[in-house]
């Protein structure tokens, strides 16, 4: 996006401005789809749930993380910005988590 922008004579701050709305918008958008249209119908599914890895030790200790009530602790913000986006966003729906809570 960024050599794009810039090829077609954009200067490098709004180009790189450019490239991180694009990435925010689409990781946004997977991870509201993931959280509401595979997450929360398809919790019960045991293929869902075993593609998650439900029962693995690293998705219990996210399980207990993203449950708790405070909206932003450092264990939390690290899950949802630096874990894998396919099995958080579908464990958020499973635990029927606010979307908004989890995006913002």
């Amino acid at each position: 996006v960024t050599a794009g922008a810039t090829d077609e004579g954009w200067d490098i701050g709004p180009a790189i401005g450019l490239a991180l709305a694009a990435g925010t918008g689409i990781k946004f958008g997977f991870a509201a789809i993931a959280q509401k249209l595979i997450g929360e119908p398809m919790a019960k599914s045991t293929t869902v749930r075993s593609l998650v890895q439900i029962n693995s030790l690293e998705i219990k200790a996210c399980q207990k993380i993203l449950s708790e009530k405070k909206l932003f602790t450092l264990a939390k913000v690290s899950i949802l910005c630096g874990g894998p986006d396919w099995p958080v966003a579908v464990l958020c729906g499973m635990l029927r988590l606010s979307l908004w809570r989890v995006l913002l």
